[in-house]
């Protein structure tokens, strides 16, 4: 079934669910579409500790170089202690594409979150230089 990508692009952004807060386990804490109200609470959150990850979706043409697709996830890795969150510099932060073939045709899932976890999460995988999409990781 194919769907028309302006809709699904301006369903995501309409749905305020932009950036998405992920545990070591990949258990979403929290998703809204604002990076510093999303920090400030999870500083308020006292049982929450460890690496977090944020991945923040943006769009984009898809067809500059160096994109692989119109959406973007951008994965940031962090560490929690206490009310301090901090940066964690690198292999497992960098961006993931999803092209405009894919999401057309199966439109757009919050499981590609958990799918995009999964792929980081391994033990061997690292960002490095090149273009990551997700069908291509899948």
């Amino acid at each position: 079934m194919v769907k028309d990508y302006n809709e699904i692009k301006n369903n995501i952004k309409d749905s305020g669910k932009l950036i998405y807060w992920l545990n070591e386990k990949g258990t979403i804490l929290l998703v809204n579409n604002k990076k510093s109200q999303a920090k400030i609470e999870l500083k308020k959150m006292k049982h929450i500790s460890g690496l977090l990850y944020r991945f923040n979706l943006s769009f984009h043409t898809g067809y500059k170089p160096g994109q692989g697709g119109p959406i973007a996830v951008n994965i940031r890795t962090f560490e929690k202690t206490n009310s301090t969150i901090t940066k964690v510099p690198g292999y497992k932060n960098g961006i993931i594409w999803i092209s405009k073939d894919y999401i057309e045709l199966r439109g757009w899932q919050e499981k590609y979150i958990n799918f995009i976890y999964n792929i980081i999460n391994k033990k061997t995988f690292q960002f490095k230089i090149g273009i990551y999409i997700l069908d291509e990781l899948l």
